[in-house]
């Protein structure tokens, strides 16, 4: 996802994006596609939001990074009640490897 992701391409459809990012690094790079202002230091099991603050969460090519039963919890708690849950995984395509 990190590599994919064009400058605001989100923002251009008028999506407002939030990033949680744990890593100091990564959120530099968050920073320069999408603003400092949306991106924020935290965890999936410790979400750094309000309540129902969000229309929808999403989890790009990581949670099996993270602590299920936690992270679940925590991923329940910030969307709005008409809100949901997308989590996105890559898969390699490995028929070129030897």
């Amino acid at each position: 996802m990190r590599r994919s992701v064009r400058r605001g391409r989100a923002l251009s459809f008028g999506l407002d994006v939030v990033a949680v990012e744990p890593l100091d690094s990564l959120r530099e790079v968050l920073a320069t596609k999408i603003g400092v202002g949306r991106v924020r230091n935290g965890v999936a099991e410790s979400i750094p939001a309000d309540d129902e603050s969000f229309d929808a969460v999403t989890v790009g090519d990581a949670f099996h990074w993270l602590d299920p039963a936690r992270a679940l919890a925590e991923i329940a708690r910030v969307p709005r009640a008409s809100g949901g849950l997308a989590i996105l995984a890559m898969v390699p395509d490995w028929s070129g490897a030897s």
